[in-house]
């Protein structure tokens, strides 16, 4: 265990540093770590052994369980981005928005922008909505794996997830959707469904943590081939984002 956390911590104190340089290097353990301390292709085995058994997830999951006192959960925020991928893989596919291949995700923060969970990746010629049931599902089971309660929620969601499944799937679970209306889905009555202005001004808080996350570079681009591997960055700078936002000082 002690073996373990060193490597953890190892990472965390250096992600920044592995992220920007796996943009041009690809193996960001071999570039980080030659020369000194494990050899790089023993700390990438500890590494895709950890994304396989979710470890990142867990792992974060525990941090979210003891400080969720921290969170502001008066209104949440979901969005979904599109990961331009370089090397190929599973879950990718060309875009045509982007002009190349890409992979999709879903992330969920609170009212502070502090990414709290994201669903499963999914190529990236499918919507947002694509199997959104599942996909909310995925969320919400991170949710509640850190003793975070989801019933009350308030949730904003752009104009892209306006739809019949988006909001019965959210509703299912306690979450009130605060959904911008889509002129475009015309042949669907919006008198029934929550939707205050002044809640979806909140919003750019979650554009900012794209902003943030994008300041990884392993997170901006996707060079895995794997889709664990991929999750576990994004989860690792979950992490160092939480940490830096309320334990800058340790």
């Amino acid at each position: 265990m002690s073996f373990a956390w060193l490597k953890i911590i190892k990472f965390l104190s250096r992600t920044r540093v592995i992220s920007s340089r796996a943009a041009t290097s690809g193996v960001c353990s071999r570039s980080v770590f030659r020369g000194e301390g494990p050899s790089w292709n023993a700390v990438f085995h500890h590494y895709r052994k950890w994304c396989k058994k979710e470890e990142w997830q867990k792992i974060y999951s525990r941090i979210l369980n003891r400080d969720k006192s921290k969170l502001d959960l008066s209104i949440s925020h979901i969005d979904g981005s599109h990961t331009p991928v370089y090397r190929g893989g599973k879950k990718s596919e060309y875009q045509g928005r982007k002009k190349r291949c890409t992979t999709n995700a879903l992330f969920f923060s609170d009212n502070q922008g502090i990414p709290l969970a994201m669903s499963e990746p999914q190529s990236g010629n499918h919507a947002d909505l694509y199997e959104i049931e599942e996909r909310i599902d995925e969320i919400v089971c991170q949710l509640l794996d850190a003793e975070i309660a989801v019933d009350g929620l308030f949730c904003d969601l752009d104009a892209g997830f306006d739809g019949k499944e988006l909001r019965n799937a959210l509703i299912s679970h306690g979450i009130i959707p605060n959904v911008c209306p889509n002129p475009r889905n015309g042949g669907e009555s919006k008198e029934d469904w929550l939707y205050d202005e002044e809640m979806y001004k909140e919003r750019w808080k979650i554009k900012r943590t794209n902003a943030w996350m994008d300041g990884f570079k392993a997170v901006l681009n996707r060079f895995d081939t794997t889709v664990s591997s991929w999750k576990g960055w994004n989860f690792l700078a979950f992490i160092v984002i939480f940490l830096k936002k309320f334990h800058k000082s340790n």
